[in-house]
Order: C-alpha cells, then sequence, then structure tokens
C-alpha cells in the first residue's frame, strides 16, 4: 500500500503541473511518512523518523522551492532540478539502505520483564534521574572534552525518565512530564530549541509505540506537532534577537510565539519561512556548483580532518578543527557566514566534497550502516536490562539532524558509545549482584518491594 501511495501523490502532482522530478521527491518523502505513520505502534519508529527528517529537508523542501523559487528567500537553489534530483534522489535511497541493511530488534523490545529485574531497573532509574539532572545544572562548570562528557552523562535523566515511565506510567509520569519542562524551560533561559525539540519528538516516538493510539489520534497529534513546528521555526529569530537585547524573558518567548500564532498558523509568511528554514538542501547545491566549478575534489583528505577532530582531545591535536569551521564551510560551498551564524555542509555535501556524486552516494549510504552498527550495539546493551534500548536516542541525538556537520556526528557517535558503552559494563556486573541479593532475600521468606501488575509477566 505504501508505495502505492507514493506513486499515486506523485503521479498526481505532475498531473498538477509539477515537473517530473520534483514529483518523484515528493512522493518518496510521502512513501517515508506512510511508514513512520503506521509504523509507528509497531515499533520505535526511530529509522522511519529520520528518513522522513532528511527527506522533509533535501526532498520536500526543495521541490516546494523549485517550484515557487520566492520560497528560497535569501537561499536559492544554485543548480537546476534535474540535477540535484538525479543527486538528492539517490543520496536518500542509499541512506535507507544503509539504515535497514543490518537487521536488529531493537525498534520492536517488550518492555515488560520479570519481578527481579523491575525492582533492580527502578532503583537504578530513579538514581540516574536525579543524576542527569544534577549534570545538566552543572553542565557549565565543566570546559572542554570533559564538558561534553558531562553533557553526554547528563542524558541519562531522558533514559531513566523514559524508562520509569514504561515501569509505571501512573507512579512515574510527574517524573516524565517534570524533566521535559525542565527542558522546555532551559531552552527558552538559553534561545537554543534543538535538544528539546529532539526529545520531544523522541519521546512521541515512544509514547505512540507503548500506547498505540488509534490513526486518528495519530492524526490529530501530528496536526498539533505541525503547528507548534511553524510557530516555533518564525518565532525563534525573534526570541533570540529579544534576548540579545537583553529584554528576553519567559513572558517575552511566549508573547512571541503568541504574536505569530495570532496572524494565523498557516498564514503565508509562516508557512514559507518554515519551508525556507527546513531547506538544507540549498547548501548541498551550492556545494555541488562550487565543486563542479573548482573540481578540487578533497578525496579523504577532508574526512582525515574530521576523524582527528572526533577523536583525538585537543592536547594531542591542538590545530585540529574546532566545530561549525565558517572557513571549510565558504571555501566548499562559496558562501560567506556573518558573525553569530553557524552552519555545516552536512553529510551529503561532504561527500561531493570529497568524491562527487558517488561520494555523496557513498557517505549516505556509510551513515545508515553507522547507525546500523548503533543499533546492533545498543541491542547488546538492552540484553542486560530492556530499558536501555533508549540509550539509542542519546547516541544519535545529534546525527540524526540533517543540518549537522559531519565531524560532530563522528564526534558525537564515538564518544557516546564508549562513554555510555563504560557504564553498560559496569552495570551488567551490577545487575548480576543485585538480582542474585534479591533472589537470596526472597528465598529466605522475606518481602519484595511492590511492582506493578503488568511487570509480573515474562518477556514475549
Amino acid at each position: 500500500m505504501k508505495y502505492i501511495v507514493g506513486i499515486l501523490v506523485a503521479a498526481g502532482l505532475i498531473m498538477w503541473g509539477f515537473p517530473m522530478y520534483s514529483s518523484a521527491a515528493i512522493g518518496l518523502w510521502v512513501f517515508t511518512i506512510y511508514e513512520l505513520f503506521f509504523n509507528s505502534n509497531e515499533r520505535l519508529a526511530f529509522r522511519e523518523f529520520m528518513l522522513s527528517l532528511y527527506g522533509l529537508n533535501f526532498l520536500l523542501s526543495p521541490a516546494l522551492t523549485y517550484h515557487d523559487p520566492d520560497l528560497a528567500g535569501g537561499y536559492p537553489m544554485k543548480i537546476s532540478e534535474e540535477a540535484y534530483f538525479e543527486l538528492a534522489i539517490p543520496a536518500m535511497l542509499c541512506l535507507r539502505a544503509g539504515l535497514f541493511w543490518v537487521k536488529t530488534e531493537i525498534f520492536s523490545l517488550n518492555f515488560q520483564t520479570v519481578r527481579l529485574q523491575a525492582i533492580a531497573n527502578q532503583e537504578v532509574l530513579r538514581f540516574w534521574l536525579i543524576a542527569g539532572i544534577l549534570l545538566k545544572m552543572g553542565m557549565g562548570l565543566f570546559p572542554g572534552d570533559i564538558g561534553f562528557v558531562v553533557y553526554l552523562l547528563s542524558a541519562i535523566r531522558f533514559v531513566a525518565a523514559f524508562s520509569l515511565y514504561a515501569v509505571d506510567p501512573r507512579k512515574y509520569r510527574w517524573w516524565l512530564l517534570l524533566i521535559l519542562f525542565f527542558e522546555i524551560a532551559t531552552s527558552v533561559q538559553t534561545g537554543m530549541f534543538h535538544d528539546t525539540v529532539m526529545w520531544l519528538i523522541f519521546f512521541g516516538l515512544y509514547w505512540v509505540f507503548l500506547k498505540k493510539p488509534s490513526a486518528a489520534a495519530k492524526l490529530g497529534i501530528a496536526f498539533l506537532a505541525l503547528c507548534a513546528f511553524i510557530i516555533l521555526q518564525v518565532s525563534k529569530a525573534t526570541y533570540r534577537s529579544e534576548k540579545t537585547a537583553g529584554n528576553a524573558d519567559f513572558g517575552t518567548f511566549f508573547s512571541v510565539l503568541s504574536d505569530n500564532a495570532d496572524k494565523g498558523i498557516f498564514d503565508e509568511e509562516n508557512v514559507n519561512s518554515s519551508v525556507n528554514r527546513v531547506n538544507q538542501a540549498w547548501i548541498l547545491a551550492s556545494t555541488v556548483r562550487n565543486m563542479d566549478r573548482r573540481q578540487d575534489f578533497q578525496g579523504f583528505r577532508l574526512v582525515g580532518l574530521y576523524t582527528e577532530a572526533a577523536l583525538l582531545p585537543r592536547v594531542l591535536a591542538p590545530n585540529k578543527l574546532s566545530s561549525g569551521n565558517k572557513e571549510i564551510f565558504r571555501k566548499y560551498s562559496g558562501h560567506y557566514l556573518r558573525d553569530g551564524t553557524s552552519m555545516g555542509l552536512g553529510v551529503l555535501g561532504d561527500g561531493y566534497v570529497a568524491f562527487g556524486y558517488f561520494g555523496t552516494l557513498s557517505f549516505c549510504l556509510i551513515l545508515g550502516l553507522l547507525f546500523g552498527l548503533i543499533f546492533k550495539i545498543v541491542e547488546g546493551w538492552a540484553r542486560i536490562s530492556p530499558y536501555f534500548v533508549f540509550f539509542v536516542f542519546p547516541i544519535l541525538n545529534y546525527a540524526v539532524r540533517p543540518d549537522c556537520e559531519t565531524q560532530t556526528i563522528i564526534t558525537h557517535l564515538v564518544k557516546s558509545t564508549v562513554v555510555f558503552g563504560l557504564l553498560m559494563v559496569y552495570y551488567r556486573t551490577y545487575f548480576r549482584k543485585r538480582i542474585y541479593f534479591l533472589r537470596k532475600k526472597e528465598d529466605m521468606g522475606q518481602k519484595l518491594p511492590d511492582v506493578p501488575a503488568a511487570m509480573l509477566a515474562e518477556p514475549g
């Protein structure tokens, strides 16, 4: 059915006057949205979400921009529609192939577990929740690489909150809401919303899988999420300007949101601005034009610089690239960035800089395979506790973003896997000892802590 839907959408757009390439791109994106919508009740639809997000940036937005160039604003597409989609469509298919190449059961785990495991989990998870909040609050006290490790470890607050909600939704829902409210408040205070948006989406994927709402309910949630996304996208710049001027507080933020909502959520200006803001394709198109003109393809040189920056601490590599390097962006995209503006070439652009057309396809395939490797690693952790499947979220939090630099993706994947892997090594031993201790207590006739009735079932 999903194939038929995608084909019908593409055919309908062609009949409506859309060019064939743009119609095919939108049809492919609708195909991924269909998968996300209907698969989300059956599994944690992380892969479907990633493909939908990349498709939003590299398929839907550029297709609309080619159809109506006024949507581009100050970021027009620099190559022809045919040249762009002959690259972007195969690239998205390669990303999909990489994501689904490695078979994994990680997204279909049953969160029910045996009684003793449930008791041991709750003790650890409550500790993680408190520790994560404290680490988040004290993150500014730690410099450089140590600060990044603290940032990673602070994400265990979400792992803990999601897990406790699975153990007993009624008992722990307020804990989860507190964590989400704390994240929103922090974003308003700092003016940075990326982390909050991603964690709200991750929770949405998890909640749908856990509660399995009806199609009508999911449509309602999707509509509300779209409205919130548009309003936030068009409000961020205004709020940050107010914050820079020193006039921003929580009241200012909600006032800006209200003003934009009053104009009409689907006001033409709001929708156009939102399409423009998620159109990462203009960076790829600019990179393609610039590199085709220069013919200065870098091979593995740039990848080597990214890998050095990701793997080596600055003590060992004092001249390594810093995140948001404007010179690399300027040199290979052909665009200058103003002070205070940060953009990256992204995986697709870096692939083209390295090896041209087939470099972009290869980098997309490799990115999908890297994600598959992470899935298998976390699947092993889930054998320690099924709730540890949620570590896939903090590990891939940045890598899932289409606007993320390749350097940042590599850094985040490597360091987070190492940090959380060490944590899992410790807790593998802890759980063995803890469950042995609980069994001894039970054998001696001592009463164990109560657990929800649903947790008494063996895992399916």
